[in-house]
Order: C-alpha cells, then structure tokens, then sequence
C-alpha cells in the first residue's frame, strides 16, 4: 500500500512541479524514472512473494536454474527466457557470492553465515523493476527531439498511468527486461549513429530481446520491418522511385532477418518446440469467417454453448473493444471504460493533427511509420483474435503507445488551436 501512495504521490506531484514550471528540465528525466519505478513497485512489492499468475512460474523455473542448472529440455514456456533462466539466477548468484564474501571477511570468520542473504523472489521483486523504470526515460529522450521535453514529459506520464504499465507487465519478470530492451532498440534506431553501428547494435538488442521474451521479440521484428517499409515508400514518393532502397532500409530488413533466424534457431530447439509450435499455430488459422463471427459478437447472437475454437471465442472482445457493451457495467466501471475510451479518441485526434501540422513538430519518419505500424497491430488485435493470442491486446496497447502516447498530448495542441479559430 505504501508504495502505491508513494506513486500517486509522485505522480501528482511531478506533474504539478513540471505544469508550474518549479522544475528545470534536466529533472524531467529523474522524475519520469521514479514515478516508473514506484508505479511498478506498487504491485511487485506486494507480500513477500511474488504478484501475478507468469511470475510465479517464472519464480519456480529461477530457482531449479539455480539448483540445477539451466535445463532447456523442460516443456514450459517461461524456462525459454534467457531472463528467467539465466539472468537472474546469475545475479542472485553474483549478489549473495559478495554477501559471503564480505561476511567471511569482515564479520565472524568462524561463523557459517546463511547462504544467501537474498531470495530469488526478491530479485523478480525490486531489481526487475529498477531495470525496466528506465524504458520510459529513454522513450522520454525519443520523444523529446520530436516534441519538446515539456510535450515529453506529459506523454510518459500518460505511459505510466495506463493500468497495463503496473498491472500486467509488472507481473511478467520477461516482459519487463524484454521492453527495456526494445525501447533501447528503438532509442537506437533514433540515435544519429553511423548506420553500421546503429546496426550491430541493434542486432544485439533484437536477438537479446527475442531471447528474454519471445513475443515482444517479435513484435520488435514486426515494427522494425514495417518501419522500413514505410519510411522507404515515404522517402520515395517524391523522386517516384520505389525501387531505390536505401541503406537504412537494409540495415534494419538486416536486423529482422537475423532476429527471425535466431527465433527459428532457438525455439525451435528449446521446450521441445513449444513456443515455436504456439508461434506458427497463427498461420493455420481459419480467417475465411471472421467478419461473420465479429458481426455475431456485435449483435449478440453469437452462441457460446456452441462447439467453437478458443480463438472464434475470442471475438466476442470485439464488442468490448468498440464500447458497445458499456451500459453493461456499474457506474465505477462505466467511469473507467469512458476515461479509457476518450484517451483513446485523444490518441488518434492527436496522430491525425500531427499528420496535419507536421511542420510544428521535428517528426521522423521513423516516427510516423511507427504509429501507423502501432495502429495496424491494434487493428489487428480487434479482428485477428488468432493474433491477439500471441500477446493480449492490453499489452499491445501498452506497446503501441511506445509510438503514441505523444499523440495524446499533441491531442491538445489541436483542440486548443480550434477553439482559438473558432473565436475568431
């Protein structure tokens, strides 16, 4: 409970200090930091064990790497991660080495002191959390070339707020090392690097992140490669000549080639092909009647007694995901569900008044492409259930907004200059 105190507090309190001009920039960075890590110890520090239903296997496939070593061979997802497996066995082994060493050194000599000082929970419980606090503050340095630091900063606020950054992701130890990884991998792609560098680099980051989370791997994978694409056809428009790709272009067609091979190369071999079996299964899904089954969901005549796939079930989400079913709520849940929803109407206003005036912000093009990709994989996860399944679609909200919480603060600068035309 304190911790969720300390975060509203910190929250509040930020925004307050930065609206009021009380701080100087050079402290944006430091309060979107703890206002992260607070926000997320807010569920992680619950109890003494671990919170959330993948953490708790992630918990029990640390601790037999750390008895036994890591054995690849056992059939559970959360045992492929490099994090669950590898990491963070590795640091409970490192911090608990220097606490008996020390204790050895310059306590009782004699004395056998306990064996470790820290429990892997513990690890899963405040380090995890210190490490992804830092993925807002490098989309903050993202966001801040484009925006300004005062845009930036309201943008990751946002970020942090929406439910999903403490209530889900925070109770996924995989997914909080794979989204810092992935936000390193774009800040990357931003960066002014040599394009050789920004390559290697990005190569690493991408493997590494296949490696820690298999899914935000590969929607890593998917928003680089529609990012090339677009930014290619964007940079092409004016000289007419599609077909002249530029090195950018095959740089990162390089990093999502060599980050599919990896995928294929591991999980193909790990968990006796679990996560690659669960990855294909996708392929083989039937779309032919999918704009019947949403149309059911819609009007309600969709009969869940029926013998249907889990995935066909899934469209029934559909009526959520449009609102039509928010009279169905009591009055607290109708509150939440039309704040989410007008934040999400503030989020496309914004991308199209930023299409709009362009020229009022220092957009790249990688940017945009970004947020018409994070729009795609959104659409998709409202009428490709069989997509949705590979990662649920409050996550992909959460990393569309990577792209898009911007957007719901430029949403302002759009409603404030049509009120001001308006009065004229």
């Amino acid at each position: 409970m304190i911790y969720s105190i300390i975060a509203i507090i910190l929250v509040i309190a930020s925004i307050l200090l930065v609206t009021f001009n009380v701080l100087k920039s050079k402290w944006y960075a430091w309060l979107i930091y703890f206002a992260s890590l607070f926000t997320a110890y807010s569920t992680t520090m619950i109890g003494f064990s671990v919170v959330g239903s993948d953490i708790s296997r992630e918990l029990l496939m640390s601790n037999l790497a750390l008895q036994n070593g890591w054995d690849l061979s056992i059939y559970d997802p959360s045992n492929t991660s490099g994090v669950v497996g590898c990491f963070v066995p590795f640091l409970c082994q490192i911090v608990n080495g220097f606490y008996i060493l020390g204790y050895a050194i310059f306590a009782f000599p004699n004395y056998d002191p306990p064996l470790s000082i820290l429990g892997v929970e513990w690890f899963y419980k405040i380090v995890l959390p210190m490490i992804f606090a830092f993925a807002p503050v490098m989309l903050y340095f993202i966001f801040k070339k484009q925006f300004g630091e005062l845009k930036a900063f309201y943008a990751l606020m946002f970020f942090i707020i929406v439910p999903v950054f403490s209530l889900e992701v925070a109770t996924i130890g995989k997914s909080m090392v794979a989204e810092t990884l992935m936000v390193l991998t774009l800040w990357v792609m931003f960066t002014d690097w040599k394009q050789i560098y920004k390559f290697l680099v990005m190569v690493v980051l991408v493997v590494l992140t296949l490696w820690a989370h298999y899914t935000i791997g590969i929607l890593l994978c998917i928003y680089l490669a529609g990012i090339s694409v677009l930014t290619t056809a964007y940079k092409a428009r004016d000289s007419k000549k599609w077909w002249e790709f530029g090195w950018g272009f095959w740089s990162l067609l390089g990093v999502v080639t060599i980050g599919a091979m990896f995928f294929g190369g591991y999980y193909m071999n790990v968990a006796q092909g679990l996560i690659w079996d669960s990855s294909m299964g996708i392929f083989h899904h039937d779309f032919s009647s999918s704009f019947q089954a949403i149309q059911m969901s819609v009007t309600d005549t969709y009969d869940l007694s029926s013998n249907v796939s889990y995935t066909a079930k899934a469209y029934i989400l559909v009526k959520s995901a449009l609102g039509l079913d928010l009279l169905s709520y009591s009055w607290s849940g109708i509150a939440f569900r039309v704040v989410q929803l007008l934040t999400q109407v503030l989020v496309v206003i914004g991308f199209v008044w930023m299409l709009w005036k362009q020229k009022l912000y220092n957009l790249k093009s990688e940017y945009v492409a970004g947020c018409f990709v994070a729009f795609g994989l959104l659409g998709l996860c409202v009428f490709v259930p069989a997509f949705a399944s590979l990662i649920n679609a409050t996550r992909e909200y959460h990393i569309a907004l990577m792209f898009l919480a911007s957007c719901f603060v430029v949403a302002f600068d759009g409603i404030g200059n049509i009120r001001n035309w308006r009065r004229k």
